[in-house]
């Protein structure tokens, strides 16, 4: 998935992402309406409030101008290291923040999200931090056109989600703190396409020596190069 895309080949792969983003999650949202109980829909129904404004949030300012910047670079991983760096670390910090308020309000009963069980919180505040990184990572995969990747990130992200919380309900009645968890899960899965996707274009380029240690480290040396002529 490095290949890069023009932005009309682009849109038509986000579209596409969107529209089985959309009929997996309307799917997703009927199997929980008829496995939980309707208190514990409406928990989980809370918790993805929360973690949509927390998204909107993590989204919203590094993570655009570190697109913006990577696709200013054309091609120059050098050019673009200082905005990823500061992005990367703004963003974390940010949700961190965000976390830790969130863990905070709910321990000290100004609830969000109305439930009294401390797994479920802390399950939330711990997306946060990785919503982040997440949407660090989605950035730089979108400034350098890389579309079809950022397909399968987002794609893949919500088949995780949606199976994990499944199996978690099903299997194991974890009720909204299993919800809570695949949605944990499902970005960390995203997360670690997009650091594997790294790692292989770093053994492309020599990065890495012949016993697979990396001579950089990997977050602050992306690599948004043009990966066009590289062998799939």
């Amino acid at each position: 998935m490095r290949a890069e895309y023009s932005a009309a080949a682009g849109g038509v792969i986000l579209v596409a992402r969107f529209a089985a983003g959309a009929v997996l999650n309307y799917a997703f949202g009927i199997a929980l309406a008829w496995l939980l109980v309707p208190s514990q829909f409406g928990t989980v129904s809370a918790v993805q409030n929360v973690l949509l404004l927390a998204a909107g949030m993590l989204t919203a300012g590094p993570p655009w101008a570190l697109a913006i910047r990577v696709a200013q670079t054309h091609g120059d991983p050098e050019a673009a290291k200082p905005e990823f760096r500061t992005a990367l670390i703004a963003n974390i910090a940010l949700g961190i923040v965000l976390g830790t308020a969130f863990l905070v309000a709910q321990l000290s009963g100004h609830q969000l999200v109305p439930t009294h069980e401390v797994r479920l919180d802390v399950i939330v505040a711990l997306e946060m931090p990785l919503l982040a990184l997440n949407n660090v990572l989605w950035a730089a995969a979108q400034g350098s056109r890389r579309f079809g990747g950022l397909g399968v990130m987002q794609s893949g992200e919500i088949l995780i989600k949606c199976a994990v919380g499944v199996f978690l309900v099903t299997a194991l009645n974890a009720g909204p703190a299993g919800i809570a968890l695949s949605f944990l899960v499902g970005t960390a899965g995203s997360v670690q396409f997009r650091m594997a996707d790294h790692v292989d274009q770093s053994f492309a380029k020599g990065e890495l020596g012949p016993d697979g240690h990396e001579r950089a480290v990997i977050v602050e040396s992306p690599d948004f190069g043009d990966d066009s002529s590289r062998p799939c």
